[in-house]
């Protein structure tokens, strides 16, 4: 009897493990209805919770060559999911075309470019047993995009859907502990002071100390060319001689002046370096033509693809060209004492290279190396930080497009599972570049908006940044080619004690610079990001109202339990509630 017991048992359990592995795949009808979006109110109007009226939606058809209106193609449609022993299923989708935004029950859960290519997307997190709703936002240009291709559910599998890097379980190169606790404060020498010298820096190195600031970065102090040059002073991005200094920011002398008073401040210091390209002019371009890249006609270009007509193109190809760069970089490290480069344009330049010059500037002193960049190879060997970019992008759909909250999650979560392990990556809420091309953080964000930006960019994981200016609400544009002066006497948002506040709590929570992060549902994805970071026994809880309107939401914890760090969490009866762009740190007990 007992022999038939166990018998019956093992039977059973095989049979339950049968049904967990046999492969589940589910098309999904292309029975969309679909409206066309004109004045962008979709995103507004949130059609991804609720779809527009019954009188706006028309049963879908792929032929949409004689549609004249401009806009965003909206598609709505349903899907049942039966009862699975295995919850982990991903969307897949054979092939959109156009730029796609897409919501599973209102949530957001992904988007894609519009390349054509299949690609899946985890959903278990939206979807649920019984009928889901499946909402795109498609547009191909000024025109709404198509799906052309099926769309199916299928039984997560990771070594198939790759919804991780292929970097993701490798281990990132080992950076230096200062490195990954840093706040970094970026320095444009001609906007920061009234003197626009390297003085002018040195002066205000005790306010970035106060601030909470590690390590100064500073744009690039080299001389600028005259050929060929953009605006009334060049872009200090065209070097003319990669051993001297600007000489309207000071003698090399007063660079190293500045330099050993970054040190003495306990604070370290780093210089942009131009690697992929220099002025028209200066030693360099004039000894030695034979390090540029060359069109067919033997002319030296600037690099191609681009409109940056100020600079000629480096050639990597050329064994000399290597080893004057890297010697270049060994004497700034030695004869200086820098602490290390933000590298411009890093993934222009071969990686090879920089795997090589890193093995032998890590001879001269503990480094740290920040990329202008965002592939993942990068951090392997070479480089101890990369860039952002899909992060703040997210942001500014976020924040300026009125796209939902988890929009922003979806970009963390993803760029974080590309990248190896032990990576560092920086966040900005704001860069010489973003300011300079597209508008000041009060414009981008809105003057509480720029807030909560701010607090996310130091507590998602990662390197938090801060670009001069920022800590006083600097209004202006500070364009590359002039000399742009900052206000410093206006703080009428108190970001400083803001910055402050921030950089304090990374300071006295390892959790923020070594922990966890574990995303928690609000019931408000659209309006709000909470989220824990945890280490050991601390464990944070970070939340953030994105939308300039009030918001209510529920946490997995009570108030009681919750010790305030910075912000303001109020509650009220069974829930709780942040103002418009409102924010909280609080540390759980």
């Amino acid at each position: 009897m007992l022999h038939r017991i166990f018998l019956f048992l093992f039977i059973s359990l095989n049979l339950v493990n049968c049904q967990m592995e046999k492969p589940y795949k589910a098309e999904i009808p292309a029975t969309f209805f679909f409206t066309l979006d004109s004045n962008d109110e979709g995103l507004k109007s949130k059609w991804f919770q609720n779809s527009p009226a019954n009188s706006a939606l028309k049963p879908f058809s792929t032929n949409l060559k004689d549609l004249k209106e401009k806009g965003a193609g909206w598609y709505f449609t349903q899907f049942q999911i039966p009862p699975l022993p295995d919850p982990r299923l991903v969307l897949v989708f054979e092939a959109i075309d156009g730029k796609a935004e897409i919501w599973v029950n209102g949530r957001y859960v992904g988007h894609d470019k519009g390349e054509m290519k299949k690609f899946a997307l985890n959903i278990s997190s939206g979807a649920h047993q019984g009928l889901n709703n499946l909402t795109l936002r498609i547009s191909k240009g000024e025109k709404p995009g198509t799906i052309p291709g099926k769309i199916y559910l299928e039984r997560y599998d990771e070594k198939i859907h790759q919804l991780k890097g292929p970097l993701h379980k490798s281990i990132a190169r080992q950076s230096e502990p200062w490195v990954k606790d840093a706040v970094i404060y970026e320095v444009f020498v001609r906007s920061f002071s009234p003197e626009g010298t390297f003085k002018g820096v040195e002066k205000q190195l005790p306010r970035l100390k106060k601030l909470g600031v590690s390590v100064v970065w500073l744009m690039p102090v080299h001389p600028v060319g005259y050929k060929n040059h953009k605006g009334l002073l060049g872009s200090p991005y065209a070097v003319r001689d990669f051993y001297a200094v600007n000489p309207h920011f000071g003698t090399m002398q007063d660079f190293k002046d500045l330099v050993k008073a970054t040190h003495d401040l306990g604070m370290r210091i780093i210089i942009d370096i131009v690697a992929n390209h220099t002025a028209w002019d200066g030693p360099m371009f004039e000894e030695h033509p034979e390090w540029y890249t060359k069109n067919k006609k033997g002319e030296i270009t600037h690099p191609v693809g681009t409109d940056w007509t100020d600079v000629a193109d480096l050639n990597y190809d050329v064994p000399e060209l290597r080893k004057y760069m890297a010697d270049m970089l060994a004497w700034w490290i030695r004869e200086i004492d820098l602490d290390g480069f933000r590298c411009d344009v890093a993934e222009m330049v071969p990686l090879d290279f920089w795997e090589t010059v890193r093995s032998e500037l890590d001879l001269i002193k503990p480094i740290i190396m920040l990329a202008e960049g965002a592939a993942p190879e990068l951090q392997m060997h070479a480089f101890d930080m990369t860039y952002s970019w899909s992060v703040y992008h997210a942001g500014r759909h976020v924040f300026e497009q009125d796209f939902p909250a988890d929009h922003l999650v979806f970009a963390e979560n993803s760029e974080r599972n590309k990248f190896p392990q032990n990576s560092a990556i920086l966040h900005f809420s704001s860069n010489h570049d973003e300011n300079a091309w597209q508008s000041p953080s009060p414009e981008m964000y809105g003057e509480q908006g720029m807030k909560a930006a701010a607090v996310l960019s130091f507590t998602f994981p990662g390197v938090p940044l801060i670009y001069n200016g920022q800590e006083v609400s600097n209004p202006k544009t500070l364009k590359l080619f002039e000399a742009i002066k900052i206000d410093w006497s206006q703080d009428t948002q108190n970001m400083t004690e803001l910055y402050s506040q921030l950089a304090q709590v990374r300071r006295q929570f390892a959790a923020f610079t070594q922990g966890q992060i574990n995303y928690v549902a609000t019931g408000a994805e659209s309006e709000i990001i909470a989220f824990y970071r945890i280490l050991d026994a601390q464990k944070l809880l970070v939340v953030v109202n994105v939308k300039n309107v009030a918001a209510s939401f529920s946490l997995p914890v009570k108030s009681e339990n919750i010790n305030p760090l910075v912000g303001d969490l109020k509650m009220n009866e069974d829930s709780f509630q942040l103002p418009a762009f409102g924010y909280f740190i609080g540390e759980v007990q």
